[in-house]
Parts: C-alpha cells; sequence; structure tokens
C-alpha cells in the first residue's frame, strides 16, 4: 500500500472507530499478524493487522479466522490492552516535518477497574514492506513488546520513526517546485526528493503522462493524482494472473488484470484478504499438510510390509521347536561332522531333512534351534503389537488427509510441524506447565437444549474431547472411517433416541462416509474415550459404544441456515 491509499485509509478508519469501541479479544490470524475483536454499539468487527508481504496493512472485517497460535506481543496486548478503547488513529509521521513513512499509530485508552486510573498505550504499526513491524509502547511511546525482533527499535528504548530524506512534501508544495526537481534531476533521486512518491505513484504517474513527458506535465499530474487520491470514494483493487496486484484510491489509467472497485480501502483489503491470499494460503497449507500425512503414510506402509514379513517368519516357530526336539532324541544317530541328516517325523511320518554345522556338536546346534524358537515366540508377540500400532497410525493419518481436504479455511488445517510418525517430537512449554487453555471453540448445531460440537482436525477433536467435554457428554465418531468427533452435551435432562440421532447424522455427514447412502456411527459417553499415548492429535481408542445406522444425506436438513444454526466463530 501506497502512501497516499495509507493516508486515506487511516481517515477511514478515524471515522469508522469514531464512537471509541472496546477492545473485546485479541486472538492470532494465519500469516504474519493479529486481530483485535472490537464491541462497537450495533455489534463486534475485528480489527486485522497483518504484516505479510502479500498483503500488509490493517483492515476492518465482519467475522476474521482465528488460529491456534501465539507470541510475545499478543500475551502483553492481551495483558494490557483488553477492554480499553480506541481513542485514535493516525499517521505517526508529522508532515510538517517532512515524516512521509508508512508507519500508523492507534491509541488505547485503559481505565483501571479498581482505582479508576487511565493508562494510554500505543499500537505503532510501520508497514513498510519487508522489514515491516508492530510494536506495543507506553504513553511515553517507550516500547513494552515488538511482533518481530529487528536490529532498530529495542524493547525498553523509545520508539523513533524510520529516518525520512525527502526535501519537498507534494501536499502543500507549489508546482513549480515540482517542476524544478523534475528538470534538474535525475530520475532515479525522485522519491528522496518528494515525499510519497513511492513506486506504485511513479508507475501510475508514468502512465497519465505516456504522451507528454515534460517537468511541467509530470508535477501538474502528480498534483492532480494527490488531489483525486484524497477526495476519492472509492478504493481500486487489481488482480492479475490470480493474484493481488495492487491498490489504490486514485483510479489507475492503464488497466491491467481484472480491476475492483470498493467502497473504502478497509472493505478492499479484506476482500483482497478472503478472496485472494487467504484462498492460496490455504491451497498452499492444504497441500503441504497433505504431503506432509502422504509422506507419513508411506513410511508406516513399508514398515508394515516389513512387519507382517517378520510376522510371517516367526509363524514357522514351532518348526524350529520341532527340529530342536528331533535332534535332540536322534543324537545317539548323528554321526559327528555331518554336514546333514535325515530324519523322521513321529507327527507325520515324512522324512525332514536338516542341514548342519560339521564344526559344531549336534547338542549345541539343537540347543541354536530351541533359542531361535523362544526369540520368534517373543518377537510374534512384539511384532503383532507393532503391527496393530502401525494399522492404527495408518487409519489415523488416513484420517488426518481426508480432514486437511475437507478443510474450509485455514483454522481447520492441522499442525505438522513437529510431528514424527504421529508422536510429538517437541511438548509445548505450556504442556509442561500442567497448563491448558479453554478452547474457543463454538457449537455447529443448538437445538432442543442440545450443543453439537464438530471438531475440523486433530487439534480441534482433542480440545472437544478431551478439554471442553465432559464425562457425561456424548460422543461419536463414524465407523472405520475418516472423520470428525463430534460432541453432544445436554444441559438439562436426559439424551433422547432423537438427540443422539441427530449427533450421528452429523459424525456421517463430517466424516469419510458423506456421500454413502447408509454409515455406522459409534456414540458412547466420553468417559470411556481414551487418548492413545504417543498417539497423534485427535487419536483415541473407545468402549461401551452404541452403534447407530444413518443416512449421512439426512444432515442436510440440520444444516440448513436457521435461526438454530451457530457459526464456528467465538462471540463475546
Amino acid at each position: 500500500m501506497d502512501y497516499l491509499t495509507l493516508r486515506k485509509h487511516c481517515a477511514e478508519l478515524s471515522e469508522a472507530l469514531g464512537s471509541r469501541p472496546v477492545l473485546a479479544r485479541i486472538f492470532a490470524v494465519p500469516g504474519r499478524g493479529f486481530a483485535w475483536r472490537l464491541k462497537q454499539k450495533d455489534g463486534f468487527v475485528d480489527l486485522v493487522f497483518q504484516l505479510d508481504p502479500a498483503i500488509q496493512g490493517c483492515w476492518l472485517a465482519e467475522r476474521s479466522v482465528e488460529i491456534e497460535k501465539n507470541n510475545s506481543l499478543i500475551r502483553h496486548m492481551q495483558r494490557l490492552l483488553i477492554n480499553g478503547r480506541i481513542v485514535s488513529v493516525a499517521l505517526a509521521g508529522a508532515e510538517e516535518k517532512m515524516q512521509f513513512d508508512r508507519v500508523v499509530k492507534f491509541q488505547i485508552a485503559v481505565v483501571d477497574g479498581f482505582f479508576g486510573g487511565r493508562n494510554d498505550f500505543y499500537i505503532v504499526c510501520e508497514f513498510t514492506g519487508r522489514v515491516a513491524n508492530i510494536f506495543l509502547c507506553d504513553q511515553q511511546l517507550k516500547i513494552i513488546e515488538r511482533f518481530a525482533n529487528t536490529a532498530n527499535n529495542a524493547v525498553g528504548s523509545p520508539y523513533q520513526l524510520p529516518d525520512s530524506t525527502c526535501q519537498v512534501n507534494p501536499f502543500t508544495c507549489e508546482t513549480q517546485e515540482l517542476i524544478k526537481i523534475f528538470s534538474n534531476s535525475p530520475m532515479e533521486t525522485w522519491p528522496h526528493k518528494i515525499a510519497a512518491f513511492s513506486p506504485p505513484v511513479a508507475r501510475e504517474l508514468a502512465d497519465r503522462t505516456r504522451d507528454k513527458k515534460t517537468p511541467q506535465a509530470l508535477a501538474e499530474e502528480l498534483k492532480k493524482m494527490i488531489e483525486n487520491s484524497q477526495a476519492s470514494k472509492s478504493a481500486f483493487l487489481t488482480i492479475e494472473n490470480g493474484r493481488f496486484k495492487s491498490l489504490g484510491t486514485c483510479e489507475p489509467v492503464k488497466k491491467t488484470g481484472q480491476m475492483l472497485t470498493f467502497t473504502t480501502v478497509s472493505e478492499a483489503l479484506a476482500y483482497a484478504e478472503e478472496k485472494i491470499v487467504g484462498a492460496r494460503r490455504l491451497n498452499q497449507g492444504r497441500d503441504q499438510a497433505i504431503n506432509h500425512f502422504r509422506r507419513e503414510l508411506q513410511s508406516c506402509r513399508k514398515i508394515l510390509a516389513d512387519q507382517k514379513n517378520l510376522q510371517a517368519d516367526y509363524a514357522n516357530a514351532e518348526s524350529l521347536k520341532k527340529i530342536g526336539n528331533l535332534l535332540i532324541a536322534n543324537l545317539y544317530r548323528i554321526p559327528a561332522g555331518s554336514g546333514k541328516i535325515q530324519l523322521e517325523d513321529w507327527e507325520t511320518g515324512e522324512p525332514v531333512e536338516i542341514a548342519l554345522d560339521p564344526a559344531k556338536p549336534v547338542q549345541a546346534q539343537a540347543q541354536k534351534f530351541f533359542q531361535r524358537f523362544r526369540k520368534a515366540q517373543r518377537g510374534a508377540v512384539e511384532v503383532a503389537r507393532r503391527i496393530a500400532e502401525l494399522e492404527s497410525e495408518i487409519c489415523w493419518l488416513n484420517e488426518q488427509v481426508w480432514l486437511t481436504e475437507s478443510a474450509v479455511s485455514e483454522a481447520d488445517l492441522p499442525e505438522i510441524s513437529g510431528r514424527v510418525a504421529g508422536r510429538q517430537a517437541k511438548v509445548s512449554a505450556e504442556k509442561i506447565a500442567g497448563r491448558k487453555r479453554r478452547p474457543e471453540l463454538k457449537p455447529l448445531l443448538e437445538i432442543d437444549g442440545c450443543r453439537y460440537y464438530v471438531g475440523k482436525n486433530g487439534k480441534q477433536n482433542d480440545l472437544l474431547t478431551f478439554q471442553l467435554a465432559t464425562k457425561k457428554d456424548r460422543w461419536f465418531h463414524a465407523n472405520d472411517v475418516p472423520g470428525a468427533h463430534v460432541i453432544l452435551r445436554k444441559a438439562e435432562g436426559e439424551v433422547s433416541e432423537t438427540d443422539l440421532l441427530r449427533g450421528a447424522l452429523l459424525a456421517a455427514w463430517f466424516s469419510f462416509a458423506r456421500d454413502s447412502s447408509k454409515a455406522a456411527v459409534d456414540t458412547t459417553e466420553v468417559a470411556w474415550v481414551k487418548k492413545i499415548p504417543g498417539g497423534g492429535p485427535g487419536r483415541v481408542s473407545y468402549t461401551h459404544q452404541k452403534t447407530i445406522f444413518v443416512n449421512p444425506q439426512d444432515a442436510a436438513t440440520l444444516l440448513e441456515p436457521t435461526e438454530n444454526l451457530k457459526s464456528g466463530d467465538h462471540d463475546e
């Protein structure tokens, strides 16, 4: 976003937030950013902050995607800013001092609920490309925390704006001053001499003056662009080859790709995030997760094949014992130094040929067969255990692939960092400390006093089953196919057959069996659902189950938009 657009955008935000909304929640969003959930007179709205170079800035959105991620800046803001009010939004630099960097400053006033004192804090957002950053500062603009570590503006020091070296303020200067620069200075020096003369502005200026590139034409057209940008009632978003290319408040004269018009810059940014950048990020995250799980599946299947071959070898353990017994029983008949011997199997009467080592005593070789027999016995038990674990792991990985393919938002994608063959390579600091965050999951459906929760990935399944649910809540999962965990919680009274049927329908719908005409769904109380030790998120075993057969298509009537249907977002 160029400076002209950001200048107009700040004015729009200042007007939109003029009612001084209350900061109710702070949470992470996909990409490199976070969101504030603001409570206004007419409801809630999200103010999204994003440092991702693909779409950098801040904007208002009805609902933003929340992800389970945290960092030090978010934690500090949660501690210091919750229930504060946004007092002002403005560019951080003073144009009269030739400060034209793309830096926005939010002032938040927090009133102490006990003593009644007021504390002011500032969020300073540097939307400056690759070195973008966000700072939390106190009322003296001393930095408390920052989003990313940078060489300048360290924690504990007063915030300093980037150095500005421009000579001319194009918003207030006379046209003659611009003509002088365009006449006497090389083109490459113009951005250093004219404030807000960014590459997007330079490209648009070149397009507008392509037939007449005189210093006077350049100066006059630049003045017109600035006036039009600030007076504009629209924001123009350009999309090229499915990618977000540019955003401005001055309508481009050269139309390339697809151009969309919006009432405000916030609307344009929210659209670009949801439809273009976010969609691309979702597809990339989905492909990365699916490839990860498929690699693990390939590895597990190879190990499983090796274990089954080993199991087939161990299946002949009794034959080893029989050979040892035959050798012991016929010691007196076997000449010393024999390379092989043929003996009669007393059970079948068939001859059995046994290879021997001429250099070793026959009795020692018989004991060797007994040792191999005992090893095979132990190995058969261990291999059977490993095969069961691998088959369970493969089932879980198939479920993760299906859940990932079914993800409709980045919040539904599984976390794949740190997982190796279904086991967590490291434990989070919160888990080590024994602290568990309460899951911010809303019921998908509320009807007849029942709340139905649906997990969209392994982590959500874990949160639902082992943190949100109580022991008496009902748990549902499609039988023997990948699917989501469904939790039924009833506030009062016994769970009826109709309640169970609805839970089974949801579990069948959010499973691999969705397109079938008949699906089996297991349900039991949460108390009988156990997490498999060392298993991946959402990997469980259960007992005392009841199986319900349903037609998944019947769930469509439950999922129709009604007043009972609740979104997956968290409301205050």
